[in-house]
């Protein structure tokens, strides 16, 4: 829990502003881990670049099914408990927020490392597309929430049948 002049401070937001800020950085966060990943294939041969993107990118969509889907889904279930409203920045536990940090740290590393930049593509776009593809779980979530309130919004129908009068200008059918 925060101290309360700290608590205070920290800018507030709804569920449905959370869940969305999630789902965008993570789509960002793919998007550009997919794109140095391509960029990288640059000066690669068109035919072992498509290779590569295309088993990477398969391979990160296992992973995506295997892992990421999962986090995503524990993130989607955190923000539903949390109070509304509640710290934007609280859209990852401090654990999330810890892995994040350690897959900046391994990206950096992996960066430096003196390996060809084939290997470092298909690891960008391994986890990049994997990333990618998980957003959709936070992406349906929110979703569903505009459609709940578009929903609660309308007003109620009332059923029309062909053979009913029409009371009000006296006509019958």
């Amino acid at each position: 829990m925060l101290p309360s002049w700290l608590d205070r401070l920290t800018p507030r937001a709804t569920l449905r502003t959370r869940i969305f800020t999630a789902t965008c950085v993570w789509g960002a966060v793919g998007c550009c881990l997919v794109t140095r990943g391509a960029l990288l294939l640059w000066q690669t041969s068109w035919p072992m670049a498509g290779g590569i993107i295309l088993v990477s990118a398969t391979a990160g969509i296992l992973k995506s099914r295997a892992v990421f889907d999962g986090v995503a889904k524990e993130i989607v279930k955190r923000l539903q408990r949390k109070p509304d409203p509640a710290c934007l920045g609280g859209f990852f536990s401090v654990r999330n927020w810890g892995l994040v940090f350690c897959m900046m740290l391994l990206g950096g590393i992996v960066k430096r490392l003196p390996m060809p930049d084939e290997i470092k593509s298909g690891i960008y776009i391994l986890v990049g597309s994997g990333l990618f593809y998980s957003c959709r779980i936070p992406w349906r979530a929110w979703k569903s929430m505009l459609s709940e309130k578009s929903l609660r919004a309308a007003p109620p129908l009332r059923a029309i049948t062909l053979d009913e009068d029409d009371s009000s200008t006296g006509a019958t059918s």
